[in-house]
Formats: C-alpha cells, structure tokens, sequence
C-alpha cells in the first residue's frame, strides 16, 4: 500500500486546466488520498509552483491547509472557506497574502505545480500557525508520510 494524492480534474504531471488557474475560475481542483498512514490524526496540504523565477529553491505558495480531519479521504472541487472551517480545516496565507487558493498564474512559460499531502501524527492548535513556513516548522517531528501529485499550466494555450 502506498499513501497516493490524485485529482479527477487531472493526472500527475498532465496540465492542469484554466478553469483551477487564476485566469479561469480560479476554483480549487478535486484531491483526493488512499491508503492512509496508521497513525495518522490530521493532514497538511500544501501546493506551490516549483519552477517560480527561483526555482525549488524559492517554490510560490498557492495554498496551504493544515488540521484536515484524519476521517478525511478528499478535498471536493471548489471547496469554499465556509466548508473548511466546519471540518475545522485552517488555511494560511498564499503568495497574494490571501487565506485562501490561488490558481495557477505563471508570467511566462510552463511551471510545475506539486500538490504535497503531508499525513501527520498531531492536530494543531488553532490560530497558532498562519503561514507555510511556520506549519514546515511545527510539523517537522509529525510526519508519518507524504504523498504529491503534480500539474503543468502555462498562461499560453
């Protein structure tokens, strides 16, 4: 068994379509996640653009959730903020300072979108984390497993 991240709105590496880019509907894509790690009491999903100006070195953050219930198995497509914060999902601040997705919105060319699902042995204290580099820190003793899934997208058809 291996913990596996896919998307009914597309396959990994394949392009991911306008309607989840920040010139389409900007709407969030279906994730889905099989064969859980024992253990687990949350997720963390984070999505960044991995080809940026600065590469893997510098990924743009896109969008990051954390305390995604251990029952949970999928992220439906356009899931609102309202949704998330029933099932007591935060999110932090993406690369436009906004607690919420972000699309795709490459300037130029055709960048790397790696989807991480970090399966975790702890839920987090609310309000104690707001941004991506915080939760890396918090919950660097707490991964049991990750899985990724990755989409294309250029802003030229």
């Amino acid at each position: 068994m291996t913990f596996t991240l896919e998307s009914t709105a597309f396959k990994d590496m394949e392009m991911i379509p306008t309607k989840y880019s920040m010139k389409g509907g900007n709407l969030s894509p279906s994730i889905e996640w099989v064969d859980i790690p024992e253990g687990t009491k949350s997720f963390a999903l984070i999505m960044e653009d991995i080809k940026g100006p600065l590469g893997s070195l510098m990924p743009i953050t896109h969008w990051v959730l954390y305390n995604i219930p251990k029952n949970m198995n999928a992220l439906r497509e356009t899931v609102t903020e309202k949704e998330l914060l029933e099932c007591g999902i935060i999110q932090c601040k993406n690369f436009i300072r906004k607690f919420n997705y972000a699309g795709p919105a490459p300037p130029f060319g055709v960048h790397t979108y790696r989807f991480r699902l970090y399966a975790l042995d702890t839920i987090f204290e609310k309000g104690k984390i707001r941004s991506k580099s915080t939760l890396k820190k918090m919950m660097k003793a707490h991964i049991l497993n990750i899985a990724e899934l990755h989409g294309t997208y250029s802003s030229r058809p």
